[in-house]
């Protein structure tokens, strides 16, 4: 081997053992978390963006929304908000320092995202600006601060303060097994169902009978009082709106067998959309689809119906 083959091979054996080196060095970059706070400790999170504010806060194990309303919060939203945001890394590798910077990637009030939490003592952990200036992935910043870093993730545009998707979506929810009777009126007549056991009984004024198992008309009833959900609220209503629960489609009073009650009052407004007064509280209306009151509004003929499976009765 002469020298010239030697040298060159002592050349490429270096340029490998680098392009490995690095390679293995930015595979193991060391991430960091963007919010310095334990997230087991934030009881606070204020969302700020140009639109509104958002504030959340810790009771007990559960999220209500204090800021724009007094609601419970939707778990799914404030669970992906942990997992997305507040337990998000990055490289600390600054993208600039610049004066400017801060504007030109919209990391200032009234373009950015801001996002503070505090902990339970009500103290500031951390406030954060999210931006984007059309990439796929959002740049932020700290508060004081003009360094700028890069997240490969994109919040600003998903996070907002916008209500709908922070606000619980549940109107009710009462197992069967709660559930003593459902006293029903409407404008047909009316009817009251009896649980009992696993039975159920329908009464009115000319019927008394047991509801066959797995009636449709029943699992339809007790269904809709399982899991009933909106995403449209009505709150402080108008006048107008409130006016027309004074003839409403349908009265529905659940008793329940620890002796409480929740009461459901149905209505149609002039535009045809259907709205629902829950336990006689006016200060939040909720928008439903027809078919939630037409599960109450049945007459006895459909609880006397078998099932499409069930062999005919001797």
């Amino acid at each position: 081997m002469n020298k010239k083959t030697l040298i060159a091979g002592l050349v490429l054996l270096l340029l490998v053992g680098i392009f490995f080196l690095l390679k293995n060095r930015d595979s193991t970059e060391k991430l960091s978390r963007v919010f310095n706070a334990d997230s087991t400790a934030i009881a606070r999170i204020e969302l700020i963006d140009p639109a509104d504010t958002l504030v959340i806060a810790k009771t007990g194990s559960d999220w209500r929304l204090e800021v724009p309303v007094n609601w419970e919060a939707n778990p799914q939203t404030v669970e992906r908000l942990f997992n997305n945001v507040i337990n998000a890394e990055y490289s600390k590798t600054v993208m600039t320092t610049s004066k400017d910077a801060a504007s030109r990637y919209k990391l200032v009030p009234g373009t950015a995202l801001q996002i503070k939490t505090f902990d339970s003592k009500g103290k500031l952990r951390d406030h954060v600006y999210f931006g984007n200036i059309g990439n796929p992935y959002d740049y932020f910043r700290y508060e004081g601060s003009s360094e700028i870093y890069q997240l490969k993730k994109l919040i600003s545009n998903t996070f907002n303060s916008s209500l709908e998707q922070w606000r619980s979506p549940v109107v009710i929810r009462v197992s069967e097994s709660e559930i003593g009777s459902i006293e029903v009126k409407y404008s047909q007549g009316s009817h009251v169902l009896t649980h009992k056991d696993k039975d159920w009984w329908f009464k009115d004024a000319a019927n008394d009978f047991k509801i066959p198992l797995e009636n449709r008309a029943i699992i339809r009833t007790v269904n809709i009082l399982n899991k009933l959900d909106t995403f449209v609220f009505y709150d402080d209503p108008a006048p107008e709106l409130l006016a027309v629960f004074k003839q409403p489609m349908a009265t529905v009073l659940i008793k329940l067998k620890d002796g409480k009650s929740r009461k459901l009052v149905f209505a149609e407004t002039a535009n045809k959309e259907y709205l629902l007064l829950m336990d006689d509280n006016p200060k939040t209306l909720y928008g439903l689809v027809k078919d939630s009151v037409l599960r109450f509004t049945v007459n006895s003929e459909h609880y006397k119906e078998l099932p499409y499976i069930a062999p005919p009765q001797q």
